[in-house]
């Protein structure tokens, strides 16, 4: 009996051991607050899925993932919300991965994922599936607030992007620049990387964003639509709404480009307006009203700055105006309005109505295309009204229906 009872205890120390030591292993190549691999171990990983794929010749992709407009959130909730929205992300995104896939927190509130046997196409759709899975549901804060919460992912494949450790890398962080300034809540994907000496074409969205002045605007953009949880991501899908409904109205590519810069600084100007009025839950009085319809021409203001803003400064100006001629601020009516104003007032307008708001609350997609349509012809131009609603069929739940009933 004694000697069952030495070799239990002797056991029983065993198997604390292992488990000792199988612990004291995940926790050094884990991430303490998500719980996902942590940046070490997914730098080891990476270079052993590169040596692999360079020994057998097979594609595997690289997805590098940050959240939106995380700094407003750490500083609205303090950290502990910051650290929240970390955990709900890294939980959402594990979610859509497969068990042979390595997901880690690389620093921040920055993400790497390493897709193996996935070739760059196949990596997009599921970057793609990321982006939507994790801004489908609010993070709740302990205040009660509802925080949207957005990513931006870039993709970058072995061995069409690059077929090294730190070209992926960099080609992957590449990608994620693009797609943050260029709308936010997407995934983009760069091919290799041009010879130093091949100046970017001139008409590219890169030469654009390069223009110092269009940069410092954007930042500033950034930052606006970030002041509140009620504004937070509107530009983005202002901009993603308006760069839909451009293709199908067959735009010119440089009216598309001014169509997107001013989706994007729409709402620039309301960096000069107080914080107590944009989240007012009551309605202004007429001193404040003023306040808020100065908004466009302080943006417009910011825009002429840069020199290659043609189209934008007046879509941004004139957003506002109305089809009958009670709009602001010139009180232009009917045609008069430039036709990019026009367009942007309309996405503009239904966007904040399918949005929370302090003073009202959110509309269905169904209600708001019913609010278009009263608006037609007095508040906006009727053509563009039922061109829009025939973009949101199919985008948007409960709009293909009401797309199809009598205007």
């Amino acid at each position: 009996m004694e000697v069952l009872l030495n070799l239990s205890f002797h056991a029983a120390n065993v198997v604390r051991n292992l488990r000792s030591m199988e612990e004291a292993r995940r926790e050094a190549v884990t991430d303490e607050l998500t719980a996902l691999y942590n940046r070490r171990a997914c730098d080891k990983r990476l270079a052993e899925e590169v040596d692999r794929a360079q020994r057998y010749g097979r594609p595997f992709s690289v997805l590098m993932m940050d959240v939106d407009h995380f700094k407003a959130v750490n500083d609205r909730y303090g950290h502990p919300g910051g650290d929240l929205v970390l955990k709900q992300v890294a939980q959402r995104l594990a979610r859509q991965l497969r068990q042979v896939d390595v997901a880690a927190r690389y620093g921040g509130e920055e993400f790497m994922v390493i897709l193996p046997e996935t070739p760059g196409e196949s990596a997009a759709l599921v970057a793609d599936r990321i982006c939507r899975a994790i801004a489908a549901e609010t993070v709740a804060m302990p205040s009660g607030d509802e925080v949207p919460v957005t990513v931006n992912i870039g993709v970058a494949s072995f061995p069409d992007d690059a077929d090294t450790r730190d070209g992926l890398i960099s080609a992957a962080d590449r990608a994620l620049y693009a797609a943050k300034h260029t709308g936010r809540n997407q995934a983009g994907r760069h091919g290799p990387v041009k010879p130093a000496t091949e100046a970017p074409e001139p008409d590219s969205m890169a030469a654009l964003f390069a223009d110092p002045a269009l940069r410092a605007a954007l930042d500033l953009a950034e930052m606006v639509d970030a002041k509140s949880a009620y504004t937070r991501g509107h530009a983005v899908e202002v901009t993603r709404r308006a760069v839909r409904f451009a293709e199908r109205l067959a735009l010119t590519k440089a009216q598309k480009e001014c169509l997107r810069i001013a989706g994007l600084l729409h709402n620039l100007g309301t960096a000069g307006v107080p914080d107590r009025l944009l989240s007012k839950p009551g309605p202004l009085t007429e001193e404040e009203r003023k306040i808020i319809q100065a908004h466009p021409g302080l943006a417009t203001l910011l825009a002429k700055e840069a020199p290659r803003f043609k189209g934008v400064a007046q879509a941004i100006l004139y957003h506002h105006e109305r089809w009958d001629g009670h709009g602001y601020p010139r009180g232009l009516k009917g045609e008069e309005i430039p036709r990019l104003a026009r367009i942007l007032g309309i996405v503009e307008a239904y966007q904040a109505m399918v949005s929370a708001r302090p003073y009202r609350r959110r509309l269905t997609p169904d209600e708001a295309i019913e609010e278009l349509r009263a608006g037609a012809g007095t508040q906006f131009d009727p053509f563009l009204v039922e061109r829009f609603i025939e973009t949101l069929a199919g985008s948007d739940p409960g709009a293909q229906a009401a797309s199809g009933k009598a205007a």
